[in-house]
């Protein structure tokens, strides 16, 4: 079974950058809009930076990690796993603004712990990214019409 998986998908928002920049960067707000994420607790938050403890499901199974999100440029965010499930967990988004729209391309990096229970896990993963990315998308989107 593969145990390194890499998620690379492009998404369009209907909204402006600087919307598209609050949502990602609101990391402790997740689990309001992510149908997955069951729990978020902050380490620490600074202006462009933070680094929250999630729980998860995906599933039959719950799972803790934190995340550290750090806005590198208005174009670029970047997110890496500090602690929890994964053996390795790392990736970013690229932003693009594009007159009423944001080009985003949303990048993981993904290493399975040697205990997961492989397929299974797999599965989940390539189900669960696409899903967390329009759960963004919905939430951008309300976000930016409600103003």
């Amino acid at each position: 079974m593969k145990r390194n998986l890499t998620v690379e998908t492009d998404v369009i928002f209907n909204a402006d950058l600087v919307t598209v920049h609050r949502v990602i960067l609101d990391t402790e707000n997740y689990p309001t809009y992510i149908a997955n994420i069951t729990s978020a607790d902050v380490i620490h938050k600074e202006k462009d930076e933070s680094e929250v403890s999630f729980t998860a499901k995906i599933a039959f199974f719950s799972f803790e990690y934190s995340i550290k999100t750090t806005k590198v440029s208005d174009h670029h965010i970047t997110f890496e796993q500090k602690n929890g499930f994964f053996r390795f967990l790392n990736g970013e988004w690229r932003l693009k603004e594009n007159n009423d729209t944001v080009e985003g391309k949303y990048i993981v990096n993904v290493k399975l712990p040697l205990f997961a229970a492989g397929k299974i896990v797999e599965k989940a993963l390539k189900v669960y990214f696409p899903a967390m990315l329009n759960d963004f998308k919905s939430e951008i989107e309300r976000s930016f019409k409600e103003g």
